[in-house]
């Protein structure tokens, strides 16, 4: 026989673990596991990035034209994105000076009731800017009026929304008219466009123009603002005086013509008016509240 010690019986089962053993193990969590092997992978971690160091120092000096050629196609793109919205809330004859960040210079011309959207072209424009009073920028108006009226002939050929085609027809032969020497009659015919789209298309009553009426710049678009608030020293419906009865008014033209309201520099000026309202329209500018 063997001197081992025998179990107790031919079935015996294994002895169970203790109470003790089973509290360790419960006691005993994924944590502390994390704890105890924290040191050693720290470890390991600064063996790896050591051994890597010289890697990716190379890849660095090899990556680093690519990563600046990348940076600057951003750059580029951002800008062009910038450009491409400029673009988008500016009408064409604005564009440049929508990029240099110049809008603020345009403040004397609306002032004075010059439009600024879409007609004149960009150089007269330019012009203006540069004229020091509103003397200067009515003779520089005057100098460019055939140009002026070219462009917008050019404007008025891209109206084709069947609603208002009708009213630039009517702008067509306001500028056939002047050019013809019935500048009486173009400048009221083009007036008259203007009153019609205002009150009918553009769903703005003349009154909204008046001081305090007119509304908040956060209301509306950069290019409903542009085409609207030159309109402004012409629909206030104030009568001025004897030195400015010469100035395009509203209501001098419809209900007062004298020879110092009729002239070509003002039929030129309201057929301008006239083609920025109905670009504005085909373009689809909104010209009531968002």
């Amino acid at each position: 026989m063997s001197d081992l010690p025998q179990p107790d019986g031919e079935g015996a089962e294994d002895a169970e673990p203790g109470p003790d053993a089973h509290d360790a193990a419960a006691n005993f969590s994924a944590l502390d596991i994390a704890r105890a092997i924290a040191p050693q992978l720290e470890r390991i971690r600064e063996s790896i990035l050591k051994s890597l160091e010289p890697v990716v120092r190379q890849y660095a000096e090899l990556w680093k034209p690519a990563l600046e050629q990348a940076s600057r196609r951003i750059l580029a793109l951002a800008a062009g994105a910038n450009e491409a919205v400029l673009r988008l809330l500016f009408p064409r004859n604005l564009h440049t000076i929508a990029l240099e960040r110049r809008l603020g210079e345009l403040d004397s011309i609306i002032a004075d009731g010059y439009p600024v959207a879409y007609v004149p072209p960009a150089s007269v424009v330019e012009r203006l800017l540069k004229s020091e009073d509103s003397a200067s920028r009515r003779e520089v108006w005057g100098r460019s009026r055939r140009t002026i009226l070219d462009s917008c002939r050019t404007e008025l050929a891209l109206v084709r929304d069947p609603g208002i085609k009708w009213f630039a027809v009517r702008v067509g032969e306001a500028i056939d008219a002047v050019e013809s020497g019935f500048v009486a009659a173009g400048q009221t015919l083009a007036v008259n466009v203007i009153d019609s789209i205002v009150e009918h298309r553009v769903g703005r009553p003349r009154g909204h123009f008046r001081p305090g009426k007119f509304p908040k710049s956060k209301d509306l678009l950069p290019t409903a603002l542009l085409v609207l608030r030159p309109l402004v020293p012409m629909l206030t419906g104030q009568r001025p005086g004897f030195e400015e009865r010469r100035r395009l008014n509203r209501n001098l033209t419809a209900h007062d013509l004298t020879p110092h309201q009729i002239s070509k520099l003002n039929a030129s000026l309201a057929i301008a008016h006239a083609t920025a309202l109905l670009r504005a329209l085909q373009d689809g500018v909104r010209f009531v509240e968002m």
